[in-house]
């Protein structure tokens, strides 16, 4: 029998260990996974919220009622497979927008974010998830613990001394049970020492590290557990470090990366390492429970990168590049450094889709994208606005004229030809560059700055660069006044037009007219083409025009021509009114419904329209002679048409541009240009018109070469209606003859 004392000391030591036994495996299993589970849903929530914040930033306004797509990117879910979460996102009122929802049992972990637009809250996000299973989990460990710890108790209170020794052979094969408990769950466990050496690895930690738990026993924890920060690269501490000093729990740090032993795999880890404590409070170890999210990180780098990147083309989208500007804008404000913001719009891309398809403008994108990159340095950014613009951040630059060679080497990049499906693509590029903090010293003006010296660019040609000055704002802003004036003009009947009489020279009779567009605005009174054409062009509105253009023209000639003046009418027409498909059509169905015979019409396009998409051009052009309407190539000889063109298309007119015209007498090269084109005409077949016809002395040069027509002011400037019929009754032989002695004739 055992002394009262001893028995007693035997009784309360058998009731500490049995204890222990009993609460320190699940109250440390519990307390790690609730720790693990917290984190998770932290990450989620904060990472769910990201990703609906831009989402709301790209639509401020509607962003409540995209709830498929607020689904969608609830429907990202990284944390332990099987862990039952309900995701819900609320207005700023508190109203369900949208939720994820599935059965989540008490007790629950829950977090919640703020969602933001432009820096004010507008609702939040909350992730609810069930702690119930590893709570379950821990009642299992919890269980078995407790019948270990009565064993413990009964056994060792029950014993004789004698058989001490072997109650601890017992609690020894008890703590075996524990640790086969531990060797089940799912996450990797590394216990130590107070000297960090190992002692015990659990299989998933050994298939993590690459050391068995023979290998690493009494290794020291760094020399197997290899750790490095995913951003900097750099080693990071040890938690079973930070833990056994601060004797406290110690989550890792974000970003941390395993380096498995042997094959040197990288696996994205989380979790905390606790301080091992006696019944004294002594430290005799530390516990890490960690384990592998590298899937979950893929997904939050997936998710990430659809918030951040443009789908199609791979390159940063907007919201990137306002980021990326913004920090290079503050490193360049502390540094004393410039910063070039590149604002990029793709010439003639329309005319790809329109042409081609949107799959195959898809496509060219793609490979525009990787050209762009190629243009500049590692540290600058390229990125996608939307549609065929794009812009490039250059940061430390040594002068704001260095931006200049950037842009050199973008215009030569993309003028380079694509090569697509069989089809060779020309496109070019118009660029407008600012420099911070020159040209401003916030991301908004930056860009408007840059946007207006882009479209400074194209009004200069396109195909070229323009750095921001000053004045280009005032210019902009009277564009932008004239585009918008220019959008209610023909439901306001402001459009009208003139005609400009054709002369035969050889039988000095008026053959025809040219039809030329006038624009009278009540604001802006009475401005012509040239100072208008171009903006119809780029905000689409010269198709809508043109057809009014034609259609009145059409009409007119009828009226002459029933009122026996019969006289063909010219109409120009721009290169995107007659890439329409059904533009053909549209023209004979005008005639038809005039009644006005297709030999009266005169289409006139220019070489450059002629030559861009030849193939396409020719079928569309002998579609209309070949019913026949007229086709005359206007601005002859300013392009690069050649021999080979005007024998392949069926033109029935060549006009001479008023620039040879002008030096007919005193520049010999217009001189011989100009009897070229007519021996040429003379040659093919092609009547041959000269216009900008001003004084006699050029109508006496045109008559001797033996050109068909004239068309300037010598004959007369374009007229309205009436002053063309008034024209036409005082109109005679002998008036004409007295062309080479008058400076006009009327």
């Amino acid at each position: 029998m055992f002394h009262p004392r001893k028995l007693k000391l035997l009784t309360v030591f058998a009731a500490v260990v049995a204890f222990l036994v009993f609460v320190l495996p699940p109250i440390t299993y519990i307390a790690l996974r609730y720790q693990h589970e917290k984190a998770v849903v932290s990450v989620e929530t904060h990472v769910n919220a990201l990703a609906v914040s831009e989402l709301i930033n790209n639509n401020p306004e509607l962003w409540r009622f995209e709830q498929l797509r607020l689904i969608e990117l609830l429907s990202f879910r990284s944390g332990s497979v099987g862990a039952a979460e309900s995701r819900t996102v609320f207005d700023i009122d508190g109203t369900i927008v949208a939720e994820s929802r599935r059965v989540v049992h008490a007790p629950l972990i829950r977090s919640t974010r703020l969602l933001f637009d432009a820096g004010r809250p507008v609702g939040r996000i909350d992730i609810a998830r069930s702690f119930r299973e590893p709570l379950v989990h821990g009642m299992g460990i919890a269980a078995i613990s407790l019948v270990v710890a009565i064993l413990l108790f009964l056994g060792t209170y029950g014993l004789p001394l004698r058989t001490l020794r072997k109650a601890f052979n017992d609690l020894r094969q008890e703590k075996e049970k524990a640790l086969i408990t531990l060797q089940s769950i799912g996450d990797a466990v590394i216990t130590t020492d107070v000297n960090m050496r190992i002692e015990y690895l659990n299989p998933v930690a050994e298939k993590l590290t690459g050391w068995t738990t023979l290998e690493a026993r009494s290794r020291h924890m760094d020399e197997v557990f290899k750790i490095f920060n995913e951003k900097t690269r750099e080693p990071s501490v040890n938690p079973i470090k930070e833990c056994l000093d601060t004797n406290t729990v110690v989550a890792m740090e974000n970003h941390t990366i395993l380096v498995r032993r042997g094959d040197g795999e990288e696996f994205h880890i989380e979790d905390s390492a606790a301080p091992i404590r006696v019944s004294d409070g002594a430290i005799i170890g530390a516990v890490m429970v960690f384990h592998d999210v590298t899937d979950r990180r893929k997904a939050q780098n997936r998710l990430h990168h659809i918030a951040f990147h443009d789908e199609l083309t791979g390159l940063p989208n907007r919201s990137f590049f306002q980021e990326s500007l913004r920090r290079a804008m503050q490193e360049g404000h502390v540094l004393n450094r410039r910063v070039a913001v590149l604002f990029m719009d793709l010439d003639k891309f329309k005319t790809v889709n329109d042409s081609l398809g949107h799959a195959i403008g898809d496509e060219l994108l793609v490979l525009v994208a990787k050209r762009l990159q190629a243009c500049v340095r590692d540290h600058d950014m390229v990125s996608r606005m939307g549609g065929d613009e794009f812009t490039a951040v250059l940061t430390d630059l040594p002068s704001a004229e260095s931006a200049a060679i950037v842009a050199k080497k973008i215009i030569k990049a993309l003028s380079t030809p694509f090569e697509l499906h069989g089809n060779t693509l020309r496109i070019s590029t118009s660029i407008g560059i600012t420099v911070f903090p020159r040209d401003g010293e916030s991301i908004g003006v930056l860009l408007k700055n840059a946007d207006t010296a882009m479209y400074h660019a194209k009004s200069c040609g396109r195909n070229n660069f323009q750095y921001y000055i000053s004045a280009m704002s005032a210019r902009a802003l009277d564009v932008l006044y004239m585009e918008n004036a220019l959008h209610t003009a023909l439901d306001n009947d402001e459009y009208y037009l003139e005609y400009q009489p054709k002369l035969d020279l050889k039988t000095r009779r008026i053959v025809g007219v040219e039809a030329l567009l006038r624009w009278d605005s009540p604001q802006l009174g009475c401005v012509m083409p040239s100072n208008f054409i171009s903006a119809l062009e780029e905000s689409g509105d010269i198709c809508q025009v043109g057809s009014w253009v034609l259609e009145t023209a059409i009409a007119q000639a009828k009226v002459w021509m029933d009122a026996g003046r019969p006289m063909v009418v010219s109409v120009n027409v721009s290169a995107r009114q007659f890439k329409q498909p059904d533009w053909v059509d549209e023209v004979m169905a005008l005639l038809d419904t005039a009644g006005l015979p297709p030999g009266l019409l005169q289409i006139e396009v220019t070489e450059s329209l002629l030559m861009d998409g030849a193939d396409r051009n020719e079928a569309m052009i002998r579609a209309l002679t070949q019913q026949g309407v007229r086709v005359a190539l206007d601005d002859f000889g300013t392009g690069f048409s050649s021999l080979s063109y005007l024998r392949r298309f069926p033109i029935t007119e060549l006009k001479i541009d008023r620039s040879f015209v002008v030096d007919i007498r005193k520049n010999t090269t217009a001189y011989k240009v100009i009897k070229t084109i007519i021996d040429l005409g003379q040659a093919l077949d092609i009547r041959v018109i000269a216009e900008g016809v001003e004084t006699p002395e050029q109508y006496g040069l045109l008559a001797e070469m033996g050109c068909d027509e004239i068309q300037g002011y010598l004959l007369s400037r374009p007229l309205s209606v009436p002053a063309f019929e008034a024209f036409l009754d005082n109109f005679g032989g002998g008036q004409v003859a007295a062309c080479q002695s008058q400076d006009k004739l009327q």
